[in-house]
C-alpha cells in the first residue's frame, strides 16, 4: 500500500503558502558571505560553459602530484577561460596572468591558484583536520542542528587504504564535537566481492560492528549514518547493516541507513527495513533511522551499466523518482506503530520539505521526522526549515585533510552536475521569487504527486541466469549488434545460481588426445568439407554462426563450471569471458554480409584454418579464431591447451546444437 489514498494529507495551496513563506523570509535569514556564495554558484551552475571550466579546473590541476604538472594543465585549461563567467574581473586577471607563470615558477603560482579556486567551492566542504574541523562545526552548529559529518575519500582498492580509512573514521569518533557521522561500507573494508556475498556480508558486519561500539563508548554517543552509492552494494549493505545491529549486545544501539529514491525498489526496501526495526524494537532494541535521498550517482550507475551490458537499476525518469520519493514519506507518514523507525528527509527541493512537514505534523509523526540538507546548499532555507521542523535539521557535511582535496572532486562534481541540470530544483533556488519560476515547480510538485498512485515498485533489472535464455530468430537479428550482458551479481537469484554452480560443479568429461591417424582423416574431412561451406550463401553462414551465440548461452552454467574447475578462474573471470565468446560470434555472424556487399572486395577464403587456442582464456581466444574463420568461409580445427581440452569440448558442443557439419568444425585434441 502507497500514501496514494492517505487521510489528512496537505493539499497543493498548503503546500505553496509555506514554501511561499519560506522564499519571503529568505533574504531576513542569510548572511552577507552567504549571499557571495550563492551568487557565484548559481553563475556557475547557470552557464555551460562555466560549469565545465570549474570540472576542468579542479580535475586537471587537483589530481596531479607534481605542480609542474598542474601548472601545464593550468595553462591549458585557462585557455578556454569562459569570458562573462562567474570569476571576479581580478581573478580572472589573476588566472590569465597565471597561466604564463605558472609554467616557470610552479611551486609558488600553482598554491595560490589551488586555494583561491577552491575558495570558491570551499563552502560546500568541511576541513578535515581535528582544530580546523572544530572550528567549522562550532561555526555550524545552532540551536535545532546537527552535523553528519562525511569522511570524503576514493574507492578504495585495497587493505592498507581500507584500515587507513577505518582508522580515521575512528579518530573522528573520538572527536568530542561531532555526534554524527556516515560511513560508506566499500571505503572500510578492501574488497567486496559480489559473488560471495555471505561472506562479504559477514565481513562487512564485522567492521560495522566495531564501529558501532566505538561510537556507542563516546559520550555523547556518536550516530553512525550507514551511506550507500552504487546499485551493487545495496543488498550487501543491507544486510551487513542488520547483521551488525542484531547482535544482542548492541540492541541498544541507534544506527541509520540510506535509501535512493531513484532505485524503483526503495519503498519494498523502506517496508523491509521498517519490518526488521519493529521486531528488533519489540525485543527491547533502540529505533534506527532511514535517510531517505533522491539519489546522486546517475552518472555512475548509467556508465555501470553500459559497460556490463545491464539496464539501469533508475526510474525513468525525475518526476518518477520525485514521486517515488513521496511515496516513501507517505507510507511512512502512516505507520501508526512505527516506533522502531525514524525518517529522515534529504532534499533540497522546498515544496517536497513542505509537503513532508505538513504531512508528519497531520499524521502525528513529526517527533520522528528528521530534515537533512547539504552543507553551504541552502543555509537560509535550512535556518527556517530547521526551526519550523520538531525534530533537529541536519546538515550533511563533507569533510577532507587540504593534503587531500583531489578526494572531494567526485563529490564537487555531483553537486555541479545536479545543480547545472535544468530540471534540477537547486538550479533554480535562488530564482524562486520569480513567480514563473516558482509556478514551473509547482506544477512539477503536483505532477509527482499525481504519479505516486502509478508507480511500479520492484527492481528495473529482471535478468535471471537459472532460466533458460529466451529463444530467438536469428535472421531477425542479424541488422544489429548487441554485447552479451554479464550476469549481474546484484541480483540474489543470480547469486544463488552460480553459488549452486560452485557447490555442485557439471561434469564435462575431457576427450582423450587424438593420435596421428585419427587427426589425418579429421583433417582430410575438414578439407573435403571446405568448397562446400564457402559456397553457401553468406545469410546462411551468419544464420549458423549467430546460432553458435544462442548455444554458448545456454551453455553458460556448463561453461562457468567448467572454467572454474579446469582453469581456474573465479566465477565472475568465467562468466565475462563467455559474455565476449558470445560476442564474437554474434559480431562475425554480421561481418559476412557486409564484407559480401563491399565493392570491389574478392572471397577467398584459405579452405582450412587451425585455431590454437591457449590455456589462459580458454573460451573466448577459441571463439575469437573459430568464428572469424568461419565466417570468412574456412572450415576450422579447434586444437585446445591440454590443460583445457573440457572448455573446448563445449564449444564443440555449442557448433554441434547450432548445425555445423562435421566436415565444416571438428575439435582436434592433441598434445603439444
Amino acid at each position: 500500500m502507497t500514501d496514494a489514498t492517505i487521510q489528512d494529507a496537505p493539499t497543493q495551496q498548503q503546500v505553496e503558502a509555506l514554501v511561499q513563506r519560506w522564499v519571503d523570509g529568505r533574504e531576513a535569514h542569510r548572511t552577507r558571505s552567504e549571499r557571495a556564495d550563492a551568487r557565484r554558484l548559481r553563475a556557475i551552475v547557470s552557464d555551460p560553459d562555466s560549469t565545465a571550466f570549474v570540472a576542468a579546473f579542479l580535475d586537471r590541476t587537483g589530481r596531479p602530484e607534481h605542480q609542474r604538472t598542474a601548472a601545464d594543465q593550468l595553462a591549458r585549461v585557462v585557455a578556454d577561460l569562459p569570458t562573462g563567467s562567474f570569476l571576479s574581473p581580478l581573478d580572472a586577471a589573476l588566472l590569465r596572468a597565471g597561466r604564463w607563470i605558472a609554467p616557470l615558477l610552479p611551486a609558488v603560482v600553482m598554491p595560490i591558484a589551488q586555494r583561491r579556486l577552491r575558495h570558491i567551492v570551499g563552502h560546500l566542504i568541511a576541513p578535515a583536520e581535528p582544530a580546523a574541523l572544530r572550528r567549522h562545526i562550532a561555526a555550524l552548529v545552532a540551536p535545532n542542528r546537527r552535523l553528519n559529518v562525511n569522511l570524503l575519500g576514493e574507492a578504495v582498492l585495497g587493505n592498507g587504504e581500507a584500515n587507513r580509512r577505518f582508522d580515521a573514521l575512528v579518530d573522528m569518533l573520538d572527536q568530542p564535537d561531532i555526534d554524527y557521522v556516515s560511513v560508506k561500507l566499500s571505503a572500510i573494508l578492501g574488497r567486496v566481492p559480489q559473488w560471495d556475498h555471505d561472506a562479504s556480508v559477514e565481513r562487512l558486519a564485522e567492521r560495522l560492528g566495531a564501529l558501532l561500539d566505538r561510537a556507542a563508548s563516546t559520550t555523547p554517543r556518536t550516530f553512525i549514518n550507514v551511506d550507500m552509492e552504487e546499485y551493487k552494494e545495496l543488498d550487501a549493505t543491507l544486510d551487513a547493516f542488520m547483521q551488525a545491529l542484531a547482535a544482542p549486545s548492541r540492541l541498544d544501539h541507534e544506527a541509520g541507513i540510506v535509501i535512493q529514491a531513484y532505485l524503483p525498489e526503495a519503498l519494498p526496501r523502506l517496508q523491509q527495513l521498517a519490518g526488521w526495526a519493529q521486531a528488533r524494537h519489540a525485543r527491547g532494541g533502540a529505533a534506527i533511522k532511514v535517510r531517505l535521498v533522491k539519489g546522486a550517482n546517475l552518472a555512475m550507475e548509467r556508465v555501470e551499466a553500459e559497460r556490463h551490458g545491464w539496464v539501469m537499476p533508475t526510474v525513468a525518469s525525475k518526476v518518477h523518482a520525485d514521486a517515488n520519493f513521496k511515496a516513501c514519506i507517505g507510507w511512512f507518514a502512516q505507520q501508526s506503530n512505527g516506533d522502531g523507525l525514524r525518517l529522515g528527509i534529504a532534499s533540497h527541493n522546498l515544496f517536497d520539505i513542505a509537503w513532508g512537514l505538513l504531512l508528519a505534523e497531520s499524521r502525528n509523526v513529526a517527533d520522528r521526522v528528521e530534515f537533512e540538507m547539504l552543507q553551504g546548499m541552502a543555509p537560509a532555507y535550512a535556518r527556517q526549515i530547521g526551526d519550523a521542523s520538531t525534530e533537529s535539521l541536519v546538515t550533511y557535511t563533507p569533510a577532507v585533510a587540504s593534503s587531500e582535496f583531489d578526494v572531494a572532486l567526485g563529490y564537487l562534481f555531483r553537486r555541479l552536475e545536479e545543480n547545472a541540470a535544468p530540471s534540477n530544483f537547486m538550479r533554480d533556488l535562488d530564482e524562486l521569487q520569480d513567480p514563473d519560476v516558482f509556478a514551473a515547480h509547482a506544477t512539477a510538485f503536483a505532477e509527482s504527486m499525481a504519479l505516486r498512485a502509478n508507480l511500479s515498485f520492484g527492481p528495473a533489472r529482471t535478468q535471471d541466469r537459472s532460466a533458460p535464455p529466451a529463444a530467438a530468430e536469428a535472421q531477425a537479428r542479424l541488422g544489429e549488434f548487441r554485447n552479451e550482458a554479464d550476469t549481474d551479481p546484484s541480483l540474489h537469484r543470480n547469486r544463488e545460481w552460480m553459488r549452486r554452480l560452485v557447490e555442485s560443479p557439471i561434469q564435462v568429461d575431457a576427450p582423450p588426445a587424438m593420435g596421428a591417424t585419427e587427426l589425418a582423416a579429421v583433417i582430410e574431412r575438414l578439407r573435403f568439407g571446405a568448397d562446400g561451406w564457402a559456397t553457401r550463401p553468406p545469410a546462411e553462414r551468419a544464420a549458423v554462426i549467430d546460432g553458435c551465440a544462442d548455444a554458448l548461452s545456454e551453455l553458460r552454467g556448463e561453461l562457468i563450471s567448467t572454467m572454474v574447475d579446469e582453469a581456474h578462474k573465479t566465477v565472475g573471470e568465467a562468466d565475462i569471458e563467455i559474455a565476449e565468446a558470445i560476442d564474437f560470434a554474434r559480431y562475425y555472424a554480421r561481418q559476412i554480409a557486409g564484407l559480401a556487399s563491399v565493392e570491389g572486395a574478392r572471397f577467398a577464403p584459405f579452405g582450412l584454418v587451425a585455431v590454437c587456442s591457449p590455456w589462459n582464456f580458454p573460451v573466448a581466444i577459441a571463439c575469437g579464431g573459430v568464428f572469424a574463420a568461419l565466417a570468412a568461409g574456412n572450415t576450422v580445427a579447434l586444437k585446445p591447451s591440454p590443460s583445457t581440452r573440457r572448455c573446448a569440448t563445449l564449444i564443440a558442443e555449442a557448433c554441434r546444437r547450432a548445425e555445423i557439419p562435421s566436415d565444416v568444425f571438428a575439435l582436434t585434441p592433441v598434445d603439444d
